[in-house]
């Protein structure tokens, strides 16, 4: 028997308004969980999504640097695009998603070929070096075709990563039945997981920009992209979409997918509302160290230059070409780039991960309002960095921060169907893109932010912007302490 038909109606501003669930019939109920060892499968795919969001702030951000040396405000401009593909991408691929009638079902299709236009990409930009230097005719002429070929691949790794990301979100929802929590703390785990790899990998070998050395970190992302998003494409078993109104137009679907941005917050229940005002506020937060932490350790603590760290041999890793060794200034910059995405990053994730793991045992306890609360604070450490240039106690100030982080991922799902509801028609697909886009936007107000701070000075300012989200996360704690009144334990 199929699930009686949810339908939500809800005022016009998603933020005062009130979401009101009607049923056709009689409530939907979540059905049987599948197993946890299925889960462990259909979770996988998160262990390379964050291996490559990883890759792009800790490995591929540095690499913007040295091709733009001295031009911070360019390198946060170029870091804009992400935010603003995912604003837009995430809600519209939601919405086509949930709709799909494809005989392999509604998310396996996006996935696929979301993975197979990342494998793609990754294999020309990591010949993006090879490319520039046939292209070229002299020094300058190479260097500008790395760049432009480099930047080009950086906005389709964007659109292709968002495109799998999404199903591999919802996949794991669908099957998890009435093991939300459970099923959402096993994915944020492969998720901290991805991570890892990436920040083990620089704390082993040095970053991309250090050592110009592209094609085994590439392989390693394709590898595990494949490895786990084949078997869920194979193993995961979904039956085909039949929605009510069979008459509308393929055309009419699609135009629905594309307005999704603008429906996703037009139709954004109240308490879910609250939550994309919170995840805004602490991922601007957040990104403001985070997108300049390579500049923060390599300029503003160490006191380090980015100016042509890739043309130089640094502590005998040998960069592409007949180079000397690095200055006293670009030692101390990459020296501080390893730190911020080797080290620092390493010990973060590690405690995010034992976090996690505790996290459906904190929110059986304490439920998540408090829960959620308390996993704010932790962020307000931020403020330590704009005024400290001791390392391991900035070191603690950034671990801290990923409490918050990975709490406000592993209960975006088991909120949301807490919210609207189980069923095909729910709309799933739009509202966990709308809480992705409020990570896009906060993203997009970060790099914004330093984009402005880089071109009204050259100083290191890295610390400004980093003193700006530590405000931002007093806000969300305020917002979040007046407005959200979620109860709820368990699912």
């Amino acid at each position: 028997m199929p699930m009686p038909r949810v339908i939500v109606e809800h005022s016009q501003s998603f933020i005062d308004g009130e979401a009101r669930v009607a049923m056709a019939d009689e409530p939907a109920k979540p059905a049987d969980g599948c197993s946890v060892p299925f889960m462990f499968l259909l979770c996988a795919p998160r262990l390379a999504m964050n291996m490559a969001w990883a890759a792009q702030w800790a490995a591929l951000g540095p690499v913007l640097h040295t091709l733009f040396p001295g031009k911070l405000w360019g390198v946060n401009l170029i870091q804009c695009i992400g935010p603003v593909v995912g604003i837009i991408v995430c809600p519209t691929i939601g919405v086509l998603s949930d709709n799909c009638t494809s005989r392999f079902g509604r998310r396996r299709p996006f996935l696929f070929w979301g993975t197979v236009a990342t494998v793609a990409c990754w294999a020309i930009m990591m010949n993006a070096e090879t490319f520039g230097e046939s292209i070229g005719h002299d020094e300058s002429s190479r260097r500008t075709a790395k760049a432009v070929l480099f930047v080009l691949t950086y906005t389709w790794m964007d659109i292709s990563v968002n495109v799998a990301q999404v199903p591999a979100i919802l996949i794991v929802a669908d099957f998890a039945g009435d093991r939300q929590l459970l099923a959402s703390s096993i994915a944020q785990i492969y998720f901290v997981c991805g991570g890892l790899v990436v920040s083990g990998w620089n704390s082993l070998y040095g970053t991309m920009d250090a050592t110009n050395k592209y094609h085994p970190f590439f392989y390693l992302l394709m590898g595990v992209l494949l490895v786990t998003v084949l078997p869920v494409c194979y193993f995961a078993q979904e039956t085909v979409y039949v929605p009510d109104d069979m008459d509308r137009s393929r055309y009419d679907r699609l135009r629905d997918g594309f307005s999704a941005v603008y429906n996703s917050l037009r139709y954004l229940p109240r308490l879910l509302g609250v939550y994309f005002v919170c995840i805004l506020l602490l991922q601007f937060g957040y990104q403001a160290y985070n997108s300049n932490k390579g500049d923060y350790f390599g300029a503003f603590v160490k006191g380090g230059t980015a100016n042509a760290t890739d043309k130089c041999n640094y502590r005998g890793r040998k960069a592409t070409g007949n180079y000397s060794e690095c200055s006293v200034e670009q030692t101390l910059y990459l020296d501080g780039v390893s730190v911020a995405t080797g080290v620092t990053d390493t010990i973060q994730i590690l405690v995010g991960l034992v976090w996690v793991a505790t996290l459906p045992f904190l929110v059986n306890l304490y439920g998540v309002r408090r829960v959620f609360l308390a996993s704010i604070v932790p962020q307000f450490s931020l403020a330590v960095l704009v005024f400290s240039k001791n390392i391991p106690v900035n070191l603690v100030a950034v671990t801290a921060c990923g409490i918050t982080q990975n709490t406000l991922f592993a209960l975006q799902i088991p909120l949301i169907l807490h919210v609207i509801g189980f069923g095909e028609q729910a709309g799933l697909g739009l509202f966990a893109g709308a809480l992705n886009s409020a990570i896009t936007i906060g993203q997009l107000l970060t790099t914004a932010q330093s984009a402005i701070a880089g071109a009204v000075t050259t100083q290191a300012v890295a610390p400004w912007p980093i003193l700006v989200g530590a405000i931002a996360t007093v806000v969300a704690f305020v917002i979040a302490f007046l407005k959200f009144t979620v109860r709820m334990n368990t699912m």
